[in-house]
């Protein structure tokens, strides 16, 4: 299934967004600038941002779990004199979303904990429900492709 079809499929369901690329999207969202210069994106480019921003506004909602938001809000510590405008645009962006949110201890039973750690076995159990995830982590994106989960890696769709 190609990127529209899956998009059209889940548009009212939701879209999973995972922690790395959260990271890029608030820092695209504070300060686009900054994308290239921050320890935790500088893989990324100005470009990703806006074609992630264009990904997002095509969902009716965002889905995350608790494990993604812990990782985004300790990934982008270091951000130094933009951590306040930072701080305050994840704050809405969590209160627009959809969090999902199992216990660590059922996660932690499941298969995928001892090799994907918790926050993506986390990601992974929440696709049992109808959604589509996006991620940059392959991994990931395998694990959730062989149990039959709608995903995107990112790393496919950047060059388009």
């Amino acid at each position: 299934m190609d990127l529209e079809d899956l998009i059209q499929r889940h548009r009212q369901h939701g879209l999973l967004i995972d922690a790395n690329l959260l990271v890029l999207y608030m820092i695209g969202t504070v300060n686009k600038s900054r994308i290239t210069k921050f320890k935790r994106t500088e893989k990324y480019t100005a470009r990703d941002f806006e074609a992630l921003r264009s990904i997002l506004a095509q969902f009716a909602r965002v889905i995350t779990t608790p494990h993604i938001l812990t990782e985004v809000s300790n990934l982008a510590r270091p951000l130094g004199k933009e951590q306040a405008a930072f701080s305050r645009a994840f704050s809405r962006w969590i209160d627009a979303a959809d969090e999902r949110f199992e216990a660590s201890r059922e996660i932690a039973r499941q298969p995928l904990f001892a090799r994907l750690g918790l926050t993506d076995a986390a990601v992974a159990s929440a696709t049992r429900k109808e959604m589509l995830v996006l991620t940059d982590d392959l991994d990931l994106y395998l694990a959730l492709a062989r149990a039959g989960a709608d995903c995107i890696n990112f790393s496919h769709i950047r060059p388009l």
